[in-house]
C-alpha cells in the first residue's frame, strides 16, 4: 500500500514544474467541476505513507553520487525531501536511501496544485487530437487487413499447419511470406500480423528488433517509450504530432541493437550469452522511412526444385498427377536454356525409368508433354534412352530393357505407326533362336517375359493407331504361345514346394506361361486394362481418341541393335513361378492369378524393391503408400480391417496395398535357387514398413505367417530355413511378441515332424538374439518346455570338471597351458600321456581321438566366456590343431593305418568335439567356430560332411534323426557355400583382361581341381540322403531303430516306426536342396566360362613389341622430324 501511494505522489509532481500538466495522462483530465472535488479531497485526506519496517535502515550510503542540497540536508528525519523533475537516476537513488532510514514514519504532504483553464483546454484539445488518430488508426488497420484477407490464398510459402512460435526474446519465428501492399509490407506468421509501415502508433521493439503495428491479432502492448516521466516520451512533442519519429541521432540503431550468432541469447539484456541468438537478415537502414525492412524470400533454383518435384511425383493421394505432369513440364522449357539445368534435367529424366519402376507412366507423361510444348527438348531426350538400352542388351541386363521398353510403350505417342512392335519382334527371334539350340535355355524365356510385359503398356498407352496397336499384340501373343505354353525344363529347381507321401502342395505355374493366359484374357476382354496408372489428359479414358499424334511432333524409335551372341548376364537365369501368399482363396485380398494386375503389379513392386536396395526406408514408404501410384479404384482403403474386405458389396475394390506388397516381398524371400540380395535386406523392409505403418502391416503379416506355417509339411527345406530365420529376426525387434497360443497343441509332436521342427529352430534362433531366461518367459508354458535348462548356463559344462571323469589330471593340465600361454610342447607331452594312458585300456578302440576330444573341449571350455574368447583362444592355437590333420598322431604299433584316412578321423573329431561342446548351450557359437575353423584350413569341407552325415562313423547319424535340426542345415549349409564361393572366385578371376597364358592355365588347373573336388563333395551327401529318402540306410529298418534313435520319451513314436515317413520326406527335401545347388552351381560355372577372354602369350606379346620397336627405331628420324613440326 506505502508503494502505490508513494507512486501516485510521484506521478502527482512537484507545484514548481515548468511545463504545467505535462505529467498528466489523457484519462486523468476532467472538467473544473470534478477537478475542484478531487483537489478538495486530496487537501482533506491527503497521502498517509506508511511504512511497516519494509527494509532496515542502511547506514552505509557513502556510494551514491549525487550531492543534496542545503535545503535538503537540513531535513529531519522523517521529514520527506522535496520532489525536483524526474528524470535524474542520481537523486531517485539518494532519494530512495533516504525512505529506507524510516522506520514508522507517518507523512502528510497536501497537494495544492491547481490547474489553470488554458491549461485545461490545451489538454481537451489534445485529446480530441488523439481520438482522430485512433480513428484513422483503426481505419488504416482494416484496410490492411482486408487486403491481407485478399492476398492471403495467393501466398504459396505459408505454412497454414505450423504451430505458434514466440517471438520473445529472440525465439525462432515460424516461416513467413511476404506480400507486397501499398505502402505496405505485410509479414504473414501464424498467430501474428505484423504490418509494417510509417504509423502514429509505431512501437520500436529492441527485442522483436522492428517497428511494429500492433493490431487485433496481438494482444494490448504498452510501448517501450512509455515511461513513468510521460512527458519525457519522444514522440510527444510540442505541438501534439504523435505520429514524428524521433529524430534519427536518437533511434535505436543497428550497432545499438543486441548482437549474437546462430544459437542461445544475446550477451546483454539478461540473455546470458552463449553465443547469439537469431540471426536476423536485415538491409542497412533506411533514412528515409526509419524501417528495418527484411529481405524478400529467396527464390528456389530451378534445379533442386524439378528434382524435388519429380522424384515426389505422385506420392500424394492429395494432389492430381496429370496436372503435376503438366507442371513439370512447363517448368524444364522454362529452364531449358540454363546448360546445367539442361544436363542435369536430362540425366534425371533417363534415371527416374531406370530406378523408379512406379513413376515410368509419369516420366513418359512428361516427356509427352514435352514434346507438345517443345519438341527439340525430346530429340534430344531419345538418344539418352537408346544408348542405355543398348547398353542393357550387351551387358545381359534384361531389366533394365524392360523398363525402357516400358517406357517407350507409355510414350508411344511420340512415334508413328506401330513401330515398337518391329523391336519387339525382334527380339522375340532371338528367343526362339536361343530355345531351338538347348530346352534348358533361360534367357529365351526372359526375353519372352520382358516381350510379355510390354504388351498392356503399349495397347494402353494414350495416342492414335490404337485398333492397329490392339491388332499387333495379338499377332505377338500368336507367337509367344509356342515358348510360354511349353514346362521349364527345370521346374524341380525353382518350386517351393516338394510333393511328399500324403500331402498336396499348392500347384505353382510358371510367370511366362501365367502372363500369356491373362493376356488372353484381356484380349477377349477388348484390353481395357483400367488398372494401369493414368498419366496423360485421356489416359483415365481408354476408348478416347487423342489427338497427340496430330497435335506433336513425330520422332524416329530409338534404334538398337541386338547381337548374334547374347550375354547371359552378370548372374545365372532362372524360369520363375508365381509364389503368393493369399492368391485364389475365398477373399480377393490381392488380383487373382487369371488377372493381368496381378503380373503387372507384382513385376513393378518387385523391382522397386530390388533396384532401391540402398534405400530401405524409401523402398518401404513406397510399399505402404502403394495405391497413391494406381488409379483410384483398384484398392481398398488402407488398412481395412480383413473382416470389412469380406463383407464388402459387390463391385468394392478388395485389393489390399498391405497383402500386395507383403506378397512380393514374400515372393523373394522364398526365391528359388538363389536370392537377388542378403535376406536380411528383404527383413529389414518389413521392420520398417511395420514402423511405418504397424496397424495396416501387422494384420497381413499375421496372416502370411500362418500360411507358411500350414503349409510346413511341403515347403522346400531351404525355405524353411529363410522362414525360420526371418521370423526369429523379425519377432527379435518386437519384443519377441507372437499369438504363441495358436501353435501350443504342436509342442506336444514329435520332433522330426515339420512343425514341431520350426518351433524348435525358431526357440533356437531367438534365444542366440537374446538369452533364454526372456524367450521362456514370453511363450506359454508348453512352449517354454522346449528350451533346455542348459541354455541357461553363460558357460556350457565341462566334462572333465569331476575329478572321477578320465583324463581328469591331464586335462586340468591343459587348462593350466592355455591361461597361462605356456608353451606348445607342454601341451603336446600331456596329448601324449593321454594317448599313452589310453593305449594301455582295451576299451579304448581310438586313443587319439580321445586326446583331440579331451584338447578340443578343454580349449572350447577355457575360451567359454563369449565368442571373441572362443575365437581368440582358436586362432592362438590354431598350429596345434592344424598339426592333428598335418601329422595325425598314431597310437603305438600302428604302422598299417594310413595317415590320410587317420587325418580325416582327426579331423571329423576336431568338428564333433566342437558341437558336442556348445550345442546344448549356444548353438550359435558351434556353427561359428565350424566357419572359422574352415577359415583356418583346421578342417575341411569333406570332413564337416562326414561328421554331419555319419560317412565315417554311421551310428552318429542314427539314421537321419538330425536332419530336422536347423542348426544341423546352418553348417552343412555355410560349408557348401565356401565350397561354390572359392569355385566362383576362380571363374571370376579368370574372366579378367591381360591375364597371361601361364597364369591363366593355372587357374584353369586350380578350378578344375576345386569343381572335382566339389561335385565328389555332393556325391558323399547324395548318397547318404538318397538312402534317408528311399528308407535303405542303415538303421532304418524297423527292428534297429530303438538302438540307432533313443530311448528317450520323444522318441517312441519313431522307435516304433510309426514316423518313418516323416524321416524320408526329411531326407528327399535334403536331397532336393544340394541337387538344386549343385545344379545352379554349374550353371554358373558355365556362362561365366563363356565369358572368358583369351589369355594373353607373353612370348608372341613380346614378339609384338620387339616389333613394334623395330619399327619405330626404322622411322625414328622421320618420326621426331615429324613431331618437331608438330611443335611436340
Amino acid at each position: 500500500m506505502a508503494s502505490e501511494q508513494k507512486n501516485e505522489r510521484d506521478q502527482a509532481g512537484n507545484p514548481d514544474t515548468t511545463t504545467a500538466g505535462a505529467h498528466l495522462k489523457p484519462h486523468d483530465l476532467g472538467t473544473s467541476e470534478e477537478n475542484n472535488e478531487k483537489r478538495a479531497q486530496k487537501d482533506t485526506e491527503g497521502v498517509n505513507l506508511q511504512h511497516d519496517k519494509l527494509l532496515e535502515a542502511n547506514e552505509d550510503d557513502d556510494s551514491t553520487d549525487y550531492k543534496p542540497s542545503d535545503e535538503e540536508s537540513d531535513l529531519e528525519e522523517g521529514e520527506v525531501p522535496p520532489s525536483p523533475p524526474y528524470g535524474d537516476e542520481r537523486y531517485e537513488e539518494w532519494r530512495r536511501k533516504f525512505l529506507k532510514k524510516t522506520d514508522d514514519i507517518d507523512v502528510d504532504i497536501e497537494l495544492e496544485y491547481h490547474f489553470t483553464e488554458a491549461e485545461i483546454a490545451e489538454e481537451e484539445a489534445k485529446e480530441r487530437e488523439r481520438e482522430v488518430d485512433r480513428k484513422l488508426a483503426e481505419e488504416r488497420e482494416l484496410e490492411a487487413r482486408a487486403k491481407i484477407d485478399k492476398f492471403y490464398d495467393e501466398l504459396n510459402n505459408v505454412d497454414r499447419d505450423m504451430e505458434s512460435w514466440s517471438i520473445e526474446k529472440g525465439a525462432p519465428r515460424a516461416p513467413k511470406a511476404m506480400v507486397s501492399l501499398p505502402n505496405f509490407d505485410v509479414e504473414l506468421t501464424r498467430g501474428t500480423t505484423e504490418i509494417n509501415a510509417p504509423s502514429h502508433s509505431h512501437a520500436y521493439d529492441p527485442q522483436a528488433q522492428r517497428i511494429r503495428t500492433q493490431t487485433s491479432l496481438y494482444a494490448p502492448a504498452q510501448s517501450v517509450w512509455e515511461s513513468r516521466d510521460h512527458h519525457s516520451n519522444p514522440l510527444h512533442t510540442e505541438g501534439g504530432q504523435l505520429n514524428n519519429m524521433p529524430p534519427f541521432e536518437e533511434r535505436p540503431y543497428r550497432n545499438d541493437r543486441p548482437r549474437g550468432g546462430r544459437r542461445g541469447g544475446y550477451r546483454n539484456q539478461n540473455y546470458n550469452g552463449g553465443g547469439g541468438g537469431r540471426k536476423r537478415n536485415f538491409r542497412e537502414y533506411d533514412e528515409d522511412d526509419g524501417l528495418d525492412r527484411p529481405l524478400p524470400p529467396r527464390r528456389e533454383q530451378p534445379w533442386p526444385k524439378l528434382r524435388r518435384d519429380v522424384v515426389e511425383i505422385s506420392d500424394s493421394p492429395m494432389r492430381n498427377a496429370i496436372e503435376d505432369v503438366k507442371d513439370l513440364a512447363s517448368m524444364i522449357v522454362k529452364d531449358w536454356q540454363d546448360d546445367f539445368f539442361r544436363e542435369h534435367a536430362l540425366d534425371l529424366l533417363v534415371n527416374m525409368v531406370l530406378e523408379h519402376p512406379l513413376k515410368i507412366p509419369f516420366m513418359a507423361g512428361i516427356v509427352l508433354n514435352l514434346n507438345l510444348k517443345q519438341p527439340d527438348i525430346v530429340e534430344t531426350l531419345l538418344p539418352k534412352y537408346s544408348a542405355r538400352a543398348q547398353q542393357a542388351i550387351e551387358a545381359g541386363d534384361w531389366r533394365t530393357l524392360k523398363l525402357l521398353l516400358r517406357f517407350f510403350a507409355c510414350a508411344h505417342g511420340l512415334f508413328e505407326g506401330t513401330v515398337i512392335f518391329d523391336v519387339l519382334e525382334q527380339l522375340f527371334n532371338r528367343a526362339v533362336d536361343l530355345q531351338a539350340a538347348s530346352a534348358d535355355d533361360a534367357i529365351g524365356l526372359e526375353i519372352t517375359k520382358v516381350i510379355l510385359l510390354t504388351i498392356p503398356f503399349v495397347v494402353a498407352a494414350p495416342g492414335a493407331h490404337r485398333e492397329q496397336l490392339k491388332q499387333k499384340a495379338s499377332e505377338m501373343l500368336d507367337k509367344t504361345e509356342v515358348i510360354a505354353a511349353a514346362p521349364p525344363a527345370s521346374e524341380d529347381m525353382i518350386s517351393p514346394y516338394v510333393a511328399v507321401e500324403g500331402e498336396n502342395p499348392p500347384e505353382l505355374q510358371p510367370v511366362v506361361k501365367i502372363l500369356q493366359l491373362q493376356l488372353r484374357s484381356e484380349e477377349s476382354g477388348q484390353w481395357m486394362l483400367k488398372f494401369l496408372p493414368h498419366y496423360f489428359e485421356d489416359s483415365s479414358d481408354k476408348n478416347l481418341m487423342s489427338d497427340i499424334s496430330e497435335a506433336g511432333k513425330k520422332h524416329d524409335f530409338p534404334v538398337f541393335a541386338v547381337p548374334a551372341t547374347i550375354n547371359p548376364g552378370p548372374q545365372p537365369l532362372f524360369p520363375e513361378v508365381y509364389f503368393s501368399l493369399y492368391a485364389d482363396q475365398d477373399v480377393e485380398t490381392v488380383p487373382p492369378t487369371k488377372h493381368l494386375a496381378s503380373s503387372i503389379i507384382r513385376d513393378v513392386v518387385v523391382d522397386t524393391i530390388n533396384i532401391l536396395d540402398f534405400n530401405r526406408t524409401r523402398v518401404a514408404k513406397y510399399l505402404v503408400e502403394l495405391d497413391c501410384y494406381w488409379p483410384k479404384d483398384t484398392f481398398a482403403k488402407r488398412a481395412t480391417q480383413f473382416d470389412l474386405v469380406r463383407d464388402a458389396p459387390v463391385g468394392t475394390p478388395t485389393w489390399k496395398t498391405e497383402d500386395v506388397a507383403i506378397d512380393a516381398l514374400f515372393s523373394q524371400i522364398m526365391k528359388l535357387p538363389n536370392l537377388e540380395h542378403r535376406a536380411v535386406y528383404y527383413h529389414s523392409v518389413i521392420i520398417e514398413m511395420c514402423t511405418q505403418a504397424p496397424t495396416s502391416i501387422a494384420p497381413s503379416l499375421g496372416r502370411a505367417i500362418r500360411f507358411l506355417y500350414r503349409n510346413l509339411e511341403t515347403l522346400d527345406v531351404e525355405l524353411i530355413y529363410r522362414y525360420t530365420d526371418w521370423f526369429a529376426h523379425h519377432l527379435s525387434n518386437f519384443d519377441f511378441r507372437w499369438k504363441w497360443v495358436e501353435w501350443v497343441d504342436d509342442a506336444s509332436l514329435s520332433r522330426i515332424q515339420p512343425r514341431k521342427a520350426f518351433i524348435l529352430g525358431l526357440l533356437d534362433k531367438e534365444v542366440r538374439l537374446s538369452f533364454a531366461k526372456r524367450i521362456r518367459q514370453s511363450v506359454p508354458e508348453p512352449l517354454a518346455k522346449c528350451i533346455p535348462s542348459s541354455m541357461d548356463n553363460d558357460i556350457p559344462e565341462w566334462k572333465y570338471r569331476p575329478e572321477s571323469a578320465p583324463f581328469h589330471s591331464e586335462a586340468k593340465g591343459i587348462v593350466d597351458c592355455l591361461r597361462s600361454q605356456k608353451p606348445e610342447e607342454e601341451i603336446v607331452l600331456l596329448i601324449e600321456q593321454i594317448i599313452a594312458t589310453a593305449s594301455k585300456d582295451s576299451t579304448h578302440p581310438s586313443p587319439q581321438l580321445l586326446a583331440i576330444d579331451a584338447f578340443v573341449t578343454t580349449l572350447c571350455y577355457v575360451g567359454s566366456k563369449s565368442l571373441s574368447h572362443a575365437l581368440s583362444f582358436v586362432e592362438r592355437h590354431k598350429d596345434q590343431l592344424a598339426s592333428f590333420s598335418q601329422d595325425p598322431l598314431l597310437p603305438p604299433n600302428a604302422d598299417d593305418l594310413d595317415p590320410g584316412a587317420v587325418a580325416n578321423v582327426n579331423r571329423v573329431q576336431i568338428v564333433a568335439s566342437v558341437v558336442n561342446y556348445w550345442r546344448n548351450t549356444q548353438t550359435g557359437v558351434a556353427v561359428s567356430l565350424v566357419d572359422k575353423l574352415l577359415n583356418y584350413g583346421i578342417i575341411t569341407p569333406t570332413s564337416v560332411v562326414d561328421w554331419a552325415f555319419g560317412i565315417t562313423n554311421p551310428s552318429s547319424f542314427k539314421a537321419g534323426i538330425k536332419l530336422p535340426e536347423t542348426w544341423l542345415y546352418e553348417i552343412v549349409s555355410a560349408t557348401v557355400g565356401k565350397v561354390m564361393n572359392r569355385v566362383n572366385q576362380l571363374v571370376a578371376s579368370r574372366g579378367e583382361q591381360g591375364i597371361p597364358k601361364p597364369q591363366a592355365e593355372q587357374i584353369e588347373d586350380t578350378l578344375n581341381t576345386e569343381t572335382t573336388n566339389t561335385r565328389e563333395l555332393f556325391r558323399m551327401m547324395e548318397d547318404v540322403l538318397v538312402g534317408v529318402a528311399e528308407g535303405n540306410n542303415d538303421g532304418m529298418m524297423e527292428e534297429g531303430m530303438g538302438e540307432v534313435v533313443g530311448e528317450g520319451p520323444e522318441d517312441r513314436e519313431i522307435r516304433d516306426g510309426a514316423q518313418l515317413a516323416l524321416l524320408k520326406a526329411w531326407g528327399l527335401k535334403w536331397l532336393r536342396v544340394f541337387r538344386r545347388r549343385l545344379a545352379a552351381q554349374e550353371k554358373k560355372v558355365k556362362e561365366g566360362m563363356l565369358r572368358w577372354p583369351e589369355p594373353v602369350d607373353p612370348a608372341a606379346k613380346a614378339a609384338a613389341a620387339a616389333a613394334v620397336t623395330e619399327t619405330h627405331d626404322e622411322d625414328g628420324v622421320d618420326n621426331m622430324d615429324t613431331a618437331e613440326a608438330d611443335g611436340v
